[in-house]
Order: structure tokens, then C-alpha cells, then sequence
């Protein structure tokens, strides 16, 4: 299940996790993290490497985002777990670690853009639905969730509030 950190990918975790219980299935959790681009030469247009040791923090802190939020699954008897990998693309990233012989289904909340918007920016969740070889199940946000990502600090407060809530 792939979460971007905001509250509307984490509309999706209910959802996961009634199905989980349903096919008595694991839940694994994903983030894609962006290398941290640095720029070399002036004179190249585009950044030519990436800084490894702030791409791989950046990589440590979506692993402690998800081991929270996978503990949270874990109190409410799902079976879960967390990883972040370093990609380019999310699409891609998620359809490379959502292989048919590890992965049954791919669970995802989605803005619910259409026409031109989409067009202009995009949709993750239809280039996994299009080019998926696993079933995807689209959730659409309730209208309460917002797309801001959480800072470390809210990501923190709001796990133990779920850990409390789910005492």
C-alpha cells in the first residue's frame, strides 16, 4: 500500500486493513522517497547527481513514518509492515516492488482529478491501474483529508494518538 506521507493516502489504510483481516493478508506499507538532487556543474541544466547521505535520512524518516503507522495496523490485529525505497518515479517504484508473485493487491486513495488537471499533472494511481499486473483498489477520500504532507512532528503526535485510540 503506497503512502506519500499526506492524510489523504492514509484514507486508505481502513480500507486495507478490512480486507487484510477478511484474507487474513499481510500489509505492507510503501514510500517512495526522491533522491535529494545537488547540482554539480553551473553549466549543465539538469542536476547530474544525487546526495546519497541526505537522500538516504530523507529515506530513514519515511521508515520511521511507516514503522509508526504499521505499528498502529499491528494494535489493531493487522499484520504489518513498512518499506521506503529511493526511485525516480512513483509510479514506476510502486509497480516494480508490486510484483504478481509477492504483492495481490495494490491499495490506494486518489484526489480523484480528472480532465485537464489530470492531464497536466498526472495520476499515479492510473498508471498503476493501466500498468499494473496486480489488481489496484482506488479509494476516494472522504472530503476530510488534506493532501499537505505531515511534518515528522505531526506524523509522531498523530501515531500515538492512534496507538491510544486503539488501547
Amino acid at each position: 500500500m503506497p503512502l506519500d506521507g499526506s492524510p489523504l493516502a492514509e484514507e486508505a489504510l481502513d480500507p486495507a486493513g478490512h480486507l487484510s483481516r477478511l484474507w487474513a493478508a499481510d500489509v505492507t506499507l510503501l514510500q517512495v522517497v526522491y533522491p535529494v538532487l545537488l547540482v554539480t556543474d553551473p553549466a549543465l541544466p539538469l542536476p547530474s547527481a544525487y546526495d546519497e547521505e541526505l537522500t538516504n535520512a530523507c529515506r530513514e524518516q519515511a521508515k520511521d513514518y511507516l514503522g509508526g503507522i504499521a505499528e498502529g495496523m499491528r494494535a489493531k490485529g493487522i499484520r504489518a509492515s513498512g518499506v521506503a525505497v529511493v526511485g525516480w518515479n512513483a509510479a514506476e517504484s510502486i509497480l516494480q516492488a508490486a510484483r504478481p508473485e509477492q504483492v495481490s493487491l495494490i491499495v490506494l486513495a486518489t484526489h480523484g482529478r480528472g480532465g485537464l488537471r489530470r492531464l497536466a499533472l498526472g495520476s499515479v494511481a492510473d498508471k498503476l491501474v493501466r500498468a499494473g499486473d496486480v489488481p489496484v483498489l482506488v479509494c476516494h477520500p472522504s472530503g476530510k483529508a488534506s493532501t499537505k504532507k505531515r511534518s515528522p512532528r505531526q506524523t509522531t503526535s498523530s501515531r500515538r494518538g492512534d496507538a491510544r485510540r486503539a488501547r
